[in-house]
């Protein structure tokens, strides 16, 4: 049965890692783990006890006449405070043998004697135990990598590591290509385990059903995963590009003027375009040809072809220039050409058959008959891909490759872009919420969203809408066209390692309120920073409207009722949506269940309030157009590089200092959303600051987890799990000093994992951490018990620094809510999505108020 019609969210979507968490159990060398720790144990107590002896040898000492028996006294004193290794033999029979020493000191010097030839001799089994279990779980990993679900997942991730591994089979090879191969088997299987971001077939994403009836808060039932074979864009977008510079194409395709171009002083312009696939802000010296261009340009009517533009440019410059003129134009980014990406499209087929439309006329059906082979390969693999063998699915991924370019190559060597073809997973589950939970869910996210993070949300979102919108004085209204070349750059953000490097620098005279909400973090963490857990004091909450948003959590098993921690919120409902929304729906059997919900959100928000109306925002995203994939929910579109759009949009600010935006001889306020996954690197600015009136107004900031404080990073090395009430607000981590990483890279042998569990002792790690290090630091999940997985961490720190951060599995594996029908549990978050308060876009001021 459907959601009650009272129910606050639109329906959830579950995102599953596809390996359960018992796959890597053999991975993990518990009995081994154990043996070092009794190791360690066992040489901490000697430690302590040596330090008893010493005190009771000091105070023999006076007492020993013999000059000899007395210099073996203070070498053995020395010996026993200096660690746990043998003592030296001649200087303990020399002792013994004194008739001055007490029994008692003579027993106990014995004793130790015979404790530290043990723990040594420990010591050197657990190094050839430690070789040991790392081929053991070596041929464990090996045993996992050679199963066909493994295989076909490598394939499609990495060609060459799958071609690697083929070859591999055959023995032979260099230990140190077979160590690089094993820790890159080790990294993907961990990733498959502990991380449920949808990724090829690595994990799977699901769309609540609403024809099953939650008998549970979160019902979680095995069901018939769906596969969805789409064309990877990036090397279209790269054979677009060389399409668009080279004859005889140039010859064919139409022209428009680059939107931005702005006159900037007398002796420059400035324009924004795409050059090395992010956006860039450039000038040009002024030329008197340009101030025809600009002229010229926006009564045309239509695009240009090149020779038009020559033709017409020949009356106003050289004749003979005319052609170089225009096609520096060209090259620069001055003028743009029709061959593109369309501005939206639900995924990357609606993106070919649009670009094979405005394609010169000689080229179009060579991309048709390109996409209708891929087409064909693709639903082969839809309709099976679990049941091909590796080897059968990498000849249909070359087989797709080679008709892509027979294509791609028409246009210049191709860049290495990997397959052609990418596949989006659905999860093997289908699930519900109970109405109860949904409820439960709203109520502990608008508590999340009142308690602000003590005010740096709104602090964050005010500085970001000040950065963007700034400029803009109470009640004037701009042409979006000259708004948006104020500048045609965004000053970067700062990127420091503390939360506090990223907001104050930037905060200007916000910052004594943002200043203030450290120093609330500061008193509430402080005192208590040691701790595993520790519950906020959140304060009496201000009722606060919910714009639209979204959240990510982590559920887990209860006692009582399930276990939530919250990952993120985001000011945009569709963001975990909009990617992946061609998995949710049938051809011709309408719109899924959330683009339903969605859109008759919308509706009703705009039968409310007639001021209001939504638009999709185009975006474009040059390094990775898969991302920008996202379904049309909107009737009205604002393209923010369409000149018609540039000229008739006018943007302003309220009394609040939220910015509107109108279209010419319209009442309405325009509310331009991505809904999309989209806001990365690479997208034009134009589209950054419209995003920037919807998003800001939610408080982007909530979305990412918490960043580390300063004190975090140099004091305490330590965060509790924290606690906002019954929900979960960020995750136990650690900080180690890079002292940790450095010496796990020097270090060699099993002192390596020694020196790793000493750390998980004292800083009381659980069974499983995740990790982070690197350039890009993006988290592995970590067995602290595993001896391979420290030596792969090991080899990661050495190649990219020894900083290092880690951050406990919460809820634990063994409160993992998706089990499936033999009982064994995956990583899954869940995605929750509301539509917005009514009182939030009554704050909205009517025309004229």
């Amino acid at each position: 049965m459907p959601p009650g019609p009272d129910r606050p969210l639109g329906p959830a979507i579950l995102r599953i890692a596809a390996w359960p968490i018992e796959t890597i159990a053999p991975l993990r060398g518990d009995a081994f783990a154990a043996r070092v720790d009794a190791w360690i144990e066992a040489g901490d107590a000697i430690g302590r006890d040596s330090g008893t002896l010493t005190g009771r040898l000091h105070a023999v000492i006076p007492a020993l006449a013999d000059r000899a028996t007395r210099r073996a006294a203070l070498d053995l004193k020395r010996r026993l405070h200096g660690g746990a290794e043998p003592l030296p033999g001649e200087p303990v029979a020399r002792l013994l043998a004194s008739p001055a020493l007490p029994p008692e000191v003579g027993d106990g010097l014995r004793r130790m004697a015979r404790r530290r030839e043990s723990h040594a001799a420990e010591r050197a089994a657990i190094e050839a135990a430690h070789a040991a279990e790392l081929d053991r779980a070596g041929a464990e990993l090996a045993r996992i990598a050679r199963s066909d679900a493994f295989l076909r997942a490598l394939c499609l991730a990495s060609p060459s590591t799958y071609r690697q591994w083929c070859q591999s089979g055959a023995g032979g090879g260099r230990e140190r290509s077979r160590r690089r191969l094993q820790a890159t088997l080790h990294r993907y299987l961990m990733r498959a385990v502990g991380r449920a971001t949808p990724n090829g077939l690595w994990a799977g994403i699901a769309l609540e059903d609403p024809g099953l009836s939650a008998e549970r808060p979160l019902d979680i039932r095995p069901a018939q995963a769906a596969t969805r074979v789409s064309p990877a864009l990036a090397p279209f977008a790269r054979a677009l590009e060389a399409l668009n510079r080279q004859r005889p194409w140039i010859e064919a395709v139409g022209w428009r003027i680059n939107p931005t171009l702005r006159r900037a002083g007398p002796e420059r312009w400035v324009f924004g375009t795409v050059a090395d696939g992010i956006w860039r802000a450039l000038q040009v010296e002024h030329h008197p040809v340009l101030d025809w261009l600009t002229a010229r340009a926006p009564a045309s009517g239509g695009p240009w072809r090149l020779a038009e533009i020559e033709a017409d440019l020949g009356r106003h410059a050289p004749p003979a220039a005319a052609r170089a003129i225009a096609e520096g134009w060209i090259a620069a980014g001055l003028l743009w050409s029709d061959a593109a990406f369309p501005a939206i499209y639900a995924d990357g087929w609606e993106a070919l058959d649009a670009i094979a439309s405005v394609l010169p006329a000689a080229e179009a059906p060579l991309w048709r008959r390109c996409r209708d082979a891929l087409r064909q390969i693709a639903q082969t693999l839809e309709a099976g891909i679990d049941r091909l063998a590796p080897d059968a699915l990498r000849a249909q991924l070359d087989a797709a490759n080679a008709a892509a370019a027979r294509v791609l190559d028409r246009y210049g060597p191709a860049e290495p872009h990997g397959d052609v073809l990418v596949v989006d997973r659905g999860a093997p589950f289908r699930f519900a919420l109970s109405d109860a939970f949904a409820h439960a869910i709203d109520g502990r996210c608008r508590a999340a969203f009142a308690f602000d993070r003590f005010g740096l949300g709104t602090s964050e979102s005010r500085i970001g809408l000040r950065r963007l919108f700034g400029g803009l004085g109470p009640g004037e209204a701009v042409p979006l066209a000259d708004f948006l070349t104020r500048g045609l750059d965004t000053e970067p953000v700062p990127r420091g390692l503390a939360w506090e490097e990223r907001v104050l620098p930037c905060a200007g005279d916000l910052a004594p309120q943002a200043r203030a909400a450290f120093a609330g973090w500061e008193r509430a963490i402080g005192a208590g920073w040691a701790d595993p857990v520790l519950a906020l004091e959140a304060g009496a909450a201000p009722d606060v409207p919910l714009p639209p948003g979204s959240a990510l959590l982590l559920v887990g098993t209860g006692a009582e009722e399930p276990a939530l921690r919250l990952g993120g919120i985001t000011p945009e409902p569709c963001f975990f949506y909009a990617r992946f929304s061609h998995l949710f729906g049938d051809a011709g059997a309408g719109p899924d269940p959330f683009r339903a919900w969605l859109q008759a959100s919308l509706r009703a928000v705009e039968a409310r309030a007639p001021h209001l109306r939504f638009a999709d925002l185009a975006v474009r995203n040059q390094r990775a157009p898969n991302v920008a994939a996202r379904p049309r929910l909107s009737p009205d579109l604002v393209d923010p590089l369409d000149p018609a759009a540039l000229r008739e949009l006018t943007v302003s600010c309220d009394a609040a200092g939220r910015p509107v935006l109108r279209r010419a001889g319209e009442a309405a306020a325009l509310i331009p959303s991505a809904r999309s996954a989209a806001y990365l690197g690479g997208l034009d600015r134009f589209a950054a600051i419209l995003s920037g009136i919807a998003v800001f107004l939610g408080r982007p900031a909530l979305l990412a987890p918490i960043p580390r404080l300063s004190r975090e990073i140099a004091d305490w090395h330590h965060l509790p799990r924290l606690d906002l009430g019954s929900t979960t607000i960020s995750p136990e981590r650690w900080t180690p000093p890079e002292a940790l990483g450095a010496g796990l890279v020097a270090a060699r042998g099993a002192e390596r994992f020694i020196l790793w569990r000493r750390f998980v002792r004292e800083a009381r790690l659980p069974a499983f951490v995740h990790s982070f290090q690197g350039r890009h630091q993006t988290e592995s999940l970590l067995a602290t018990a595993s001896a391979l997985g420290i030596e792969i961490l090991a080899q990661d720190l050495a190649a990219h620094g020894p900083a290092l951060r880690l951050q406990e599995v919460h809820p634990a594996p063994d409160r993992f809510v998706a089990r499936d029908a033999e009982g064994r549990r995956y990583f899954a978050e869940l995605a929750v999505a509301w539509a917005g308060d009514p009182a939030f876009f009554d704050g909205y001021p009517a025309p004229g108020s």
